[in-house]
């Protein structure tokens, strides 16, 4: 950090006004847009504790080279900075477009064929929470983008009531109740078939480039031996189809894999991230009324749900505001 002394008196006055630390030595620049010089300011957004390169005033032309982007600052309040279109572009965290996420799901169903274990749910039901569900989220990024940790955590849980609501409907259809049983009652399955098994998602994983050995445990907690070979195929190979898809869309999938100890927008992206490449999944199974693949999909839907949430309980209005409930 540069001591406010240390810095030109326009600058001090500047980032003493928004709240910032500047990161290292400013810069007297006369870009674009400009008619005169101004100052290029490194300083430490609060929310990302990265550096990002800020202007002390706003151009007088060429404005679609410069991007108005919201940061943190020391108070853990959101501040309305100018910065070069590149720096805006470097700092984002990117977001998968749903439509990007259902064409690689086409195509990972053509590499790995589906196979649609369907019940009598109520799908028009899923189809509408669905539907929700994408605009929930399409709130939650304009929150994010404007920093409101609260606001972001408030649809989160409203996500959850009505995702544990989804979850508990379709627990009901005799398949996912064969499926949730800790015990096998009659075994069904030979040991035969479970070789079949393991060969049809170990190839599956090595098509897509991926050692199959890393999910081996993953693999043997799907398995039921007390329902038929084809039911558990489409277990299997739905949970590949699933592993496949996650290392495509990696920087969404895994960077949310673990609690954090701090609180970062980054981790929030990612995370909304994460539930729209599953929404994507969901949104598949719904339009295949494939049980199975729905009840699955909404199960990591609420646990990247449940992480999210505890990432934005270590924000300070977050804090504040179950402090006070």
């Amino acid at each position: 950090m540069i001591p406010p002394e240390k810095l030109p008196p326009e600058v001090r006055a500047f980032v003493e006004l928004l709240h910032l630390d500047v990161v290292d030595e400013p810069l007297r620049v006369q870009p674009p847009g400009y008619r005169s010089p101004v100052w290029l300011i490194p300083v430490r957004d609060e929310g990302t504790e990265e550096a990002v390169w800020i202007l002390n005033a706003y151009p007088q032309y060429e404005r679609e080279k410069y991007a108005i982007i919201t940061i943190t600052n020391k108070l853990g309040r959101p501040v309305t900075v100018i910065t070069p279109k590149e720096e805006e572009e470097r700092v984002a965290v990117p977001k998968p477009k749903l439509e990007e996420v259902r064409k690689a799901i086409e195509e990972i169903e053509k590499e790995v064929p589906e196979r649609v274990i369907t019940a009598e749910v109520d799908w028009k039901y899923l189809h509408r929470l669905a539907d929700r569900m994408e605009g929930w989220i399409n709130q939650m990024r304009r929150h994010a983008e404007a920093r409101n940790a609260l606001s972001v955590y408030t649809y989160l849980k409203s996500m959850n009531e009505f995702l544990s609501e989804a979850k508990d409907k379709l627990a009901e259809s005799d398949v996912i109740r064969k499926m949730e049983k800790k015990e096998a009652v009659e075994r069904l399955l030979t040991d035969e078939e479970y070789r079949k098994l393991w060969k049809a998602f170990s190839d599956a994983l090595k098509k897509a480039k991926i050692d199959p050995s890393r999910y081996r445990s993953r693999f043997e907690e799907l398995v039921m031996w007390d329902v038929p070979y084809e039911d558990n195929e489409a277990l299997v190979l739905d949970e590949a189809r699933r592993i496949i898809l996650g290392v495509r869309f990696v920087p969404y999938i895994e960077e949310v894999a673990t609690k954090p100890s701090r609180f970062s927008w980054k981790y929030v992206e990612w995370g909304l991230g994460a539930i729209s490449v599953e929404l994507a999944s969901l949104k598949d199974a719904v339009e295949e009324k494939n049980v199975v693949e729905a009840y699955n999909s909404i199960k990591r839907l609420l646990d990247i749900a449940d992480r999210l949430k505890d990432i934005l309980r270590t924000a300070s209005d977050v804090k504040e505001f179950e402090e006070r409930s």
